[in-house]
């Protein structure tokens, strides 16, 4: 699922989701880099996003990781639901910092394609994740 470029309609749609999801836009997760197979977004960990020890909740990880995992398999044209995702917290990111999510499909099957997340602050691995989608049929570009 290399370097291959994702339709222009395939990316508005994936892109227009991003803003028009609610919980999206209550953490500021924002989708950055869109190609066959894989997806990028962003955030900037805010107080919002703390938990009681003024780091980022790991709750944030394992939503924007979500949100990467989808995302990077609709690239491919299917509409997906989180059947199974396990995360692996490395380490912590703190108020003030930008987060970068990968989600990179690594298998797409007739019913569940596999997706793994990677979460990073400057370069710092903080967080991997392995997730299972159930595969719903083509993508409704409408």
């Amino acid at each position: 699922m290399g370097e291959e470029t994702v339709s222009n309609e395939i990316k508005d749609y994936i892109l227009r989701l991003n803003q028009a999801t609610p919980y999206h836009r209550l953490l500021d997760m924002n989708i950055t880099k869109i190609k066959k197979g894989y997806c990028e977004a962003k955030l900037v960990v805010e107080e919002k996003h703390a938990n009681p020890m003024r780091i980022a909740h790991g709750g944030v990880a394992f939503s924007i990781l979500d949100t990467v995992s989808g995302s990077a398999a609709r690239t491919i044209g299917y509409e997906v639901s989180t059947v199974e995702m396990n995360i692996s917290y490395f380490n912590p990111s703190y108020i003030g910092n930008e987060l970068t999510a990968l989600g990179k499909v690594l298998k797409a099957g007739k019913k569940i394609i596999v997706v793994e997340g990677k979460l990073y602050h400057e370069g710092k691995l903080l967080s991997v994740s392995r997730q299972n989608l159930m595969n719903l049929g083509p993508l409704n570009l409408e």
